[in-house]
């Protein structure tokens, strides 16, 4: 989602100076007709670099937000599952990404249902 974001606020930034820029060439252009504009190469290779650059800094930043979402979902949570006579827990070793509210998938395979009398405590968030 901030991927999203960051890309279409970019997008809106890089309209914007293109079109000041544009009407700025336009005004000039139109006050000397005659005159050649020697900025002309100038600002292409700037803009260029400057296009480059943003695509760069975007793969960048959206690259860490999918790592660090990958590593947030690896983590390994530690569940006690207490059951309604109130003895010993039970304790599982879950993926945060296969933990639901009443449910969850351990390490091993195991699917496990949370009935409405027993209990969880979740260790690791």
């Amino acid at each position: 989602m901030l991927s999203k974001l960051l890309l279409t606020l970019a997008v809106i930034i890089i309209a914007v100076v293109y079109l000041q820029k544009r009407k700025l060439a336009e005004q000039r252009a139109a006050a000397h007709p005659n005159r050649p504009n020697p900025e002309h190469t100038k600002t292409d290779s700037s803009r260029r670099f400057q296009a480059w650059l943003l695509v760069l800094v975007i793969i960048a930043v959206s690259s860490l937000i999918y790592a660090w979402q990958w590593q947030a979902e690896q983590q390994e949570l530690t569940v006690l599952l207490y059951r309604d006579n109130g003895s010993e827990p039970l304790v599982y070793r879950v993926p945060r990404k296969q933990f639901a509210t009443r449910s969850f998938t351990t390490v091993d395979g195991i699917q496990v249902q949370v009935s409405a009398n027993e209990r969880i405590e979740v260790i690791g968030l």
